[in-house]
């Protein structure tokens, strides 16, 4: 075995099939189709902005669905790929690419050239908001009172505290420039949000934390998470302002000025979980489908995973998506799926299983892949190779290992972005 391959050339078999099922599954799942569908018959030339990991891919798909109409305002994606519209000629569309999961300053920029085009528009104009994963993070302009620096110092504080996304995002809502609502009451215009889900329950103040949409959460409820984990700096001090009253709170459910707002879902993780049980099925395997969302601790998703292994009929693929919450330590490189696998590789070692854990948008952390696929031999099979994968494993470091092994999964950026997909399998 060479010690740089790509995942379907790690095994022959099993883990490969699981590799096509993976990548069948999220190619049926494109930003791009699922936009022009939506807006294919439409009148008028709504301008097209978007914020999140797919806004690329969706803005092609209104390209294509209003021809000639179509209008482009800014468009704000995460740093990785290119930019799409390479056939358009010079149609091309332009991304703002902006840092994730850490804000950066491009972030910044980027937020508040969207939050000036938006607050140009007179209420005749019409908006169409391609929305999905990772808006949080890119939409990086903050509050007055609230610096750059001291969002990302409160953002790792969550992230190394294994803070939930949802108390991450309760938090960004009410620090955000643009979040929680503000970026619609920022703009005159007539809004249409067509969103990408990747959270679980398809929530619209949680994807992308709800730049358009009302927030239930209070800065009471955030100033409690900051508590928890210790989140210090200007962000907790904006925060006590704000839960002593000093500071006016996000906008509400019910709220009138968000009656200029439509909102659509166009694919949700169980959009997902379908395209990938039929691509199971149509490979010849037994498809079983947890309808379950995966949450809760990694260590603790990977032990049910494991248990359930051992149950499992031979030919049987479990299948779920979900979100693991992975208590980052260290200053390895890697991603949630990528530090799954791993977490996976040790549990099966010996037995004939195999795991896939990859990242819908094709990109797991700050990393160039998309997820990984481990079978019961990739643990020995590391450290045949002088490779420490306990410690890789206990330091958030997966990635040089499971590159090393070959068992990493790349598809570069996909278009889309509907949570992690887990598959598992007894050849």
């Amino acid at each position: 075995m060479s010690q740089r391959v790509t995942g379907c050339e790690m095994a022959q078999g099993i883990p490969e099939r699981l590799v096509g099922v993976a990548r069948a599954a999220i190619a049926a799942c494109g930003g791009d189709a699922l936009t022009e569908a939506a807006l294919r018959g439409r009148t008028g030339s709504p301008w097209i902005v978007g914020v999140g990991k797919a806004s690329g891919a969706m803005a092609e798909g209104a390209r294509r669905a209003l021809g000639a109409r179509f209008r482009c305002g800014p468009l704000i994606g995460k740093e990785i790929g290119q930019e799409i519209g390479q056939d358009a000629g010079p149609a091309q569309i332009p991304v703002l690419r902006a840092g994730h999961p850490l804000p950066d300053e491009r972030g910044v920029a980027a937020t508040h050239a969207l939050c000036d085009f938006l607050a140009a528009l007179g209420p005749d104009e019409e908006v169409v908001l391609l929305l999905s994963g990772g808006a949080s993070a890119l939409l990086a302009a903050t509050v007055e009172g609230v610096s750059l620096a001291g969002l990302r110092a409160a953002t790792l504080t969550l992230l190394r505290g294994g803070a939930t996304i949802r108390e991450l995002n309760a938090i960004r809502r009410h620090v955000g420039r643009a979040l929680g609502g503000r970026l619609a009451l920022g703009t005159a215009a007539q809004i249409e949000v067509l969103a990408l889900s990747d959270v679980v329950g398809d929530d619209a103040a949680a994807i992308g934390s709800g730049p358009a949409s009302p927030d239930p959460s209070t800065f009471v409820e955030a100033l409690a998470v900051a508590e928890r984990y210790g989140v210090a700096g200007d962000v907790r001090a904006e925060l006590e302002r704000g839960a002593r009253g000093e500071r006016a709170e996000t906008p509400k459910p019910g709220d009138p000025r968000l009656a200029r707002v439509r909102y659509r879902i166009l694919a949700t993780p169980a959009t997902l979980l379908g395209c990938a049980a039929e691509a199971v099925r149509q490979d010849g395997l037994i498809a079983r489908v947890d309808p379950a969302p995966v949450e809760g601790a990694l260590e603790e998703v990977a032990a049910r995973y494991a248990a359930r292994a051992r149950g499992l009929a031979r030919g049987t693929v479990l299948l779920a998506v979900g979100e693991p919450t992975v208590r980052v330590r260290g200053h390895g490189q890697g991603g949630r799926s990528q530090q799954l696998a791993l977490a996976m590789a040790e549990r099966l070692a010996g037995s004939d299983a195999a795991f896939l854990a990859i990242g819908s948008d094709g990109s797991d952390g700050p990393t160039d892949a998309a997820g990984a696929v481990v079978d019961g031999g990739t643990w020995e099979t590391a450290r045949a190779l002088g490779l420490d994968p306990a410690g890789a494993l206990e330091g958030c470091d997966a990635y040089p290992v499971l590159d090393a092994v070959g068992a990493l999964i790349r598809t570069g950026e996909t278009g889309t972005n509907l949570l992690d997909l887990h598959l598992l399998t007894a050849p």
